[in-house]
C-alpha cells in the first residue's frame, strides 16, 4: 500500500493510511459491512444565486459551468456568461462558431481549456478561453501527436496532463511534446480533472488518484469493477455508473452516480471526502437531481449548482439557474429536534465533572439531558449528582480530559473531529460514548476506527470490540472475509497473547473458516 507520506506530499492528505492501488484491489461483488448510523444522508439546502442566465438549454449539446479568477462560468455550447458568486451579476463572455464544452481550468493562468465538438468540427480538438479577453485559440500539438481525448493543463507553463482511449495511458507531457511521466491504469479513464500535484480520474464503479511522481494510481473509492450502491469509506463504498467528478481543490469531491446502471437516470449526488476517503450520499430537496440538475462546481466551502428549472412556486420562471449550499450540509435533524426540546425559560445550571488527573469540565446539564438518556434519568432522579450539579469520575481512570471534552464537544455540535487522532483516543471516546449512551457518537468513533483497519491491527481491533454487533466488529470480519489466511499468517506472534487475553475471540476464530 502507498505510504501516507507520499499523499501527504501530493496536497490529499488522508487522515487514515492511503487505499490500496488500483492494481491490488480485491475483486469483490458486495460490501460484507453493514451501513452504520454515521452513515446517514447528508442534507444540503440551496439558495439560489442568480436570476434565468440568458442561455439555451439542449439535449445535444448539454450547458457546462466551472469557476475561475472568481467568478462562475457557464456555457450552452455556443455561448458563455459569467456570473458573480457573491453578488450574482451576470456578463457576456465568449461566442463560438461552433459547439465546445467547458472542461478545466488552468490554475495559473485561470484559461479555460475548452472541447471543440459538435457536426461542425469532424474530429475532437483543443482550445483555450482568455477569461480577460474572452479571446479563444486552438491548442497546440507537437507533429504526430494525437488530438487527446482527455486533455488538462498543471500550470506549469505549457506543461499538460493527457489520456487516450487508444493507447490507455495517462501522461505528463512537459510544453514542448515529451513526455515527463506516464501510468496505464488497470481500469478505462471515464472522466478526470486535476487536482494538487496530481490527477483524479473515475471509471464506471471507482474513484482514483494518480499523484505526480508515482508508478501507479491509488482508489480513493468505490471499486475498479464491482458496481453497487453504498456509502462507507475508501473501497467500503460502491457506485452504479459514476459520471463527472468535480474537484477546485478543496476537501470534497462531488460527483453524480446512476446507482442502477447506465441506462437510468443520475439520481445519487454523492460527496468523497479527499482526507478520510468517507463518502457519503447527499440528500436534495429543493431540485429534481435525476430531471433537473446540468453542471456543478465546488468553490471553498460551497457547493455551486445549475440547474434547469428550480422550484420557485406557481409560475415561476424555468430556465438555467445557478443554486448554491454548504459543502458541508446542514446539522443532522437528531440535533435540532434534541435542542428544539430544550427549556430556554429553564435556568442555566452547569454540571461539573471532576476528572482523576484534577481537571474539572463545566457543560450545561439541560442540553445533555436533551442529547442523552443517560443524563436524562439521571438529572431527573434526584440523586446526589443533581443536587451538587457533580460528577465525580476522579475513580475512574478510564476516563480522560480529551475524552470527555470530545463527548462535550459532540453533545454541542452532533460532530466528532478530535484533535487526537490517533486510534487509542478513539477507542476511549467509544467506551465512553457507550456509558453514556450516544449512540451516533459511538458510531463516529466506530467509523474512524474503520478508516485506520489494516491487516496489522484487525486482531487487535476485533479484540476489542469482540461481540459488540458494532459497525467496527463488522468491518474487522469483513476483512478477514477478504484475506483472513495472510492476516493470520502475517500475525501468528500475535495469536499466543491474543488466546490468553481473548479465548472467547480465539475460538471464534478457530471455529471460523476464511
Amino acid at each position: 500500500r502507498p505510504r501516507r507520506a507520499q499523499r501527504r506530499a501530493t496536497g490529499m492528505e488522508p487522515s487514515k493510511p492511503a487505499a490500496p492501488a488500483a492494481t491490488a484491489v480485491p475483486e469483490l461483488v458486495s460490501v460484507a459491512d453493514a451501513p452504520d448510523p454515521a452513515q446517514t444522508t447528508l442534507s444540503l439546502r440551496f439558495s439560489p444565486v442568480s436570476e434565468v442566465l440568458p442561455l439555451e438549454f439542449s439535449q445535444q449539446h448539454w450547458p457546462s459551468m466551472t469557476f475561475s479568477k472568481g467568478r462562475l462560468l457557464v456555457s450552452d455550447c455556443k455561448k458563455t456568461v459569467w456570473v458573480d458568486p457573491r453578488t450574482g451579476t451576470q456578463g457576456s463572455g465568449a461566442e463560438t462558431p461552433s459547439p465546445h464544452r467547458l472542461e478545466s481550468v488552468n490554475p495559473a493562468t485561470g484559461e479555460v481549456l475548452v472541447a471543440n465538438i459538435g457536426s461542425a468540427v469532424p474530429n475532437l480538438s483543443w482550445s483555450k478561453i482568455n477569461t480577460d479577453t474572452w479571446t479563444m485559440t486552438p491548442v497546440g500539438l507537437r507533429p504526430g501527436e494525437e488530438v487527446p481525448d482527455i486533455l488538462l493543463f498543471t500550470g506549469r507553463g505549457e506543461e499538460r496532463v493527457r489520456y487516450s482511449y487508444a493507447t490507455k495511458r495517462l501522461e505528463r507531457v512537459g510544453g514542448g511534446g515529451e513526455v515527463l511521466e506516464s501510468i496505464k491504469p488497470q481500469v478505462t479513464i471515464a472522466e478526470a480533472l486535476l487536482a494538487t500535484d496530481g490527477v483524479i480520474f473515475c471509471n464506471k464503479t471507482g474513484v482514483f488518484f494518480w499523484p505526480f511522481g508515482m508508478q501507479h494510481a491509488v482508489l480513493l473509492a468505490g471499486h475498479a469493477s464491482a458496481a453497487g450502491e453504498a456509502d462507507g469509506y475508501g473501497w467500503r463504498a460502491r457506485f452504479g455508473a459514476l459520471m463527472r467528478p468535480t474537484f477546485t481543490g478543496g476537501r470534497f469531491i462531488f460527483v453524480r452516480d446512476r446507482p442502477s446502471g447506465n441506462a437510468a437516470p443520475a439520481s445519487r449526488l454523492v460527496r468523497v471526502d479527499v482526507r478520510t476517503d468517507e463518502v457519503r450520499s447527499v440528500g436534495v430537496e429543493d431540485f429534481n437531481l435525476a430531471n433537473d440538475f446540468v453542471s456543478m462546481v465546488p468553490v471553498d466551502e460551497e457547493l455551486y449548482v445549475l440547474v434547469r428549472k428550480a422550484q420557485s412556486g406557481p409560475g415561476g420562471a424555468d430556465g438555467l439557474r445557478i443554486l448554491r449550499a454548504s459543502v458541508h450540509g446542514e446539522s443532522g435533524p437528531a440535533l435540532t429536534r434534541d435542542w428544539r426540546a430544550v427549556d430556554l425559560t429553564e435556568e442555566v445550571r452547569p454540571l461539573a465533572f471532576r476528572l482523576a488527573d484534577g481537571s474539572s469540565l463545566h457543560f450545561s446539564g439541560r442540553a445533555l439531558a436533551a442529547r442523552s438518556e443517560y443524563f436524562r434519568r439521571m438529572l431527573a432522579s434526584g440523586c446526589r449528582e443533581t443536587q451538587e450539579r457533580e460528577v465525580d469520575l476522579r475513580g475512574d481512570p478510564g476516563v480522560g480530559r480529551a475524552a470527555m471534552e470530545d463527548l462535550l464537544r459532540f453533545v454541542a455540535t452532533d460532530a466528532f473531529e478530535p484533535a487526537d487522532r490517533s486510534p487509542e483516543h478513539a477507542f476511549k471516546v467509544l467506551a465512553i460514548a457507550d456509558k453514556y449512551q450516544l449512540p451516533r457518537l459511538r458510531a463516529l468513533a466506530e467509523a474512524r476506527l474503520c478508516q485506520g483497519l489494516r491487516r496489522d491491527n484487525v486482531l487487535s481491533y476485533l479484540g476489542r470490540v469482540f461481540r459488540s454487533d458494532g459497525a467496527l466488529e463488522r468491518a474487522c470480519w469483513a476483512l478477514l472475509e477478504e484475506q483472513g489466511r495472510d492476516i493470520l499468517q502475517e500475525n501468528q506472534s500475535c495469536l499466543p497473547e491474543l488466546i490468553r487475553e481473548n479465548p472467547d475471540l480465539a475460538q471464534a476464530l478457530i471455529t471460523w473458516t476464511p
